[in-house]
């Protein structure tokens, strides 16, 4: 059974009710990019992770730069080209309530998977 990585700035998988999830193993929070960050780098095996985004999860850096869930797909990607990790097994779902935000990281993580299996 595959655990579920969900990016958040206040919600919690229990308050999505217009997804319906598997059941997971186990549910890992996260509420900041630099969080989810540092977990998907120390995870040994992502195939047995899949994720779900927030867009505007309200987390700024120190010059007030907004990261969002666009951020955190986009870095997802550019770590599993750079370590060699297959996404192609994990599930994708954006539980964001921003539909531009939903398209863009939907259709990010589509383009790279495609880009993956042409290569």
């Amino acid at each position: 059974m595959k655990s579920l990585i969900f990016l958040d700035d206040e919600r919690n998988l229990d308050d999505v009710t217009w997804i319906e999830y598997p059941d997971y193993k186990e549910v890992f929070v996260f509420r900041r990019m630099c969080d989810f960050m540092f977990a998907v780098m120390h995870i040994e095996d992502l195939k047995n992770y899949d994720f779900s985004f927030d867009h505007d999860i309200q987390d700024f850096t120190s010059g007030d730069i907004e990261n969002t869930g666009y951020d955190c797909v986009k870095w997802l990607c550019d770590f599993a080209m750079d370590n060699k990790v297959d996404l192609s097994l994990n599930k994708f779902y954006y539980h964001t309530q921003n539909p531009v935000g939903n398209k863009n990281m939907k259709s990010y993580i589509d383009n790279y998977l495609k880009f993956c299996r042409e290569n």
